[in-house]
């Protein structure tokens, strides 16, 4: 009976070693995945870090983008208008060039019936 208790000691303590030793792996294995979840929590806050960044920046210069457009329009307006205005003044002078070369052609033609 006595080597009966002391064979189911060693097997118990045994089975108490190969516990001790599964429980020290999964404790590393713990270790190392709280490590690995500590490093992708560090790198998501820096990639969110930057991609709040880039927003910020993105956001900025679409309003600028918008400035730049109004200030665009407000030029383009005037130059439509300065071009209506020197489309009327080559109108004007065109017409004045034709009454010139008209009134010209008139004197040319009196000039050879009364005077010459």
């Amino acid at each position: 009976m006595r080597t009966d208790t002391i064979s189911r000691d060693d097997v118990q303590d045994s089975e108490i070693t190969i516990l001790r030793q599964q429980m020290a792996s999964a404790n590393v294995s713990v270790s190392n995945a709280n490590k690995s979840l500590s490093n992708i929590r560090t790198s998501l806050k820096k990639t969110i870090q930057t991609g709040n960044k880039n927003l910020k920046r993105i956001s900025h210069e679409y309003w600028l983008l918008g400035e730049n457009q109004k200030v665009l329009s407000k030029r383009i307006i005037e130059a439509d208008t300065k071009i209506e205005d020197l489309n009327r003044r080559v109108i004007q002078l065109t017409a004045s060039l034709y009454g010139l070369v008209v009134a010209v052609f008139v004197g040319v033609i009196i000039y050879a019936q009364f005077l010459a």
